[in-house]
């Protein structure tokens, strides 16, 4: 009988414990969240992070994305993305607006968060930021993006009216995000 009860303490235990971690992840997010927002509403307008607009647009933990979490002091801290859009310098017009996907991370859990980087695509070629629809991360922490570029052809709709759609894949070589696969999906309708 006692090796039952201990055997249901240890389930308990191991029960409640992941239950910790997996709210202490959320509640992390809660908070890169509150920094990301910070951050573009001071150096953007329009964000998809204000509460005007259209609600299917507006940034939410959902657009947070979790490339390391670690609860533990000695195993150092935690990473995150988030995917946002917005008009950066607030110039106004056609083509000012872009999607982001800023860096923000800790070194331990008893740091804050802070934005590292504002945009981790700002330097990978062929990829076009402005038309993301979706951002997701793959099993192997491979960065997954759909979205449309020009085609520079007769199908393109003006400057906010690109033809086609992409399957972006991008993996971190040597601490940057490259573009390792490129899938044509299609014109857009």
């Amino acid at each position: 009988m006692n090796k039952i009860i201990t055997f249901l303490g240890l389930i308990t235990l191991f029960s409640n414990s992941f239950a910790y971690a997996a709210n202490s992840e959320i509640q992390e997010k809660k908070a890169v969240y509150q920094v990301a927002k910070n951050y573009a509403t001071a150096i953007a307008c329009e964000t998809t992070f204000e509460s005007d607009g259209n609600p299917a647009m507006k940034a939410s933990l959902k657009d947070i994305y979790t490339l390391s979490f670690s609860q533990n002091e000695d195993e150092g801290g935690s990473d995150y993305l988030v995917f946002w859009g917005g008009d950066v310098g607030c110039a106004g017009g056609s083509g000012t607006y872009s999607g982001y996907l800023t860096s923000v991370s800790r070194i331990s859990s008893s740091r804050p968060f802070l934005v590292q980087e504002q945009d981790v695509l700002e330097n990978v070629k062929g990829i076009n930021p402005r038309f993301f629809e979706s951002v997701a991360i793959a099993a192997n922490k491979h960065l997954v993006i759909v979205g449309s570029d020009y085609c520079n052809c007769k199908a393109d709709g003006g400057n906010n009216f690109p033809a086609y759609k992409y399957r972006y894949e991008l993996a971190q070589v040597q601490g940057q995000w490259k573009l390792v696969n490129k899938k044509f999906l299609g014109k857009n309708s």
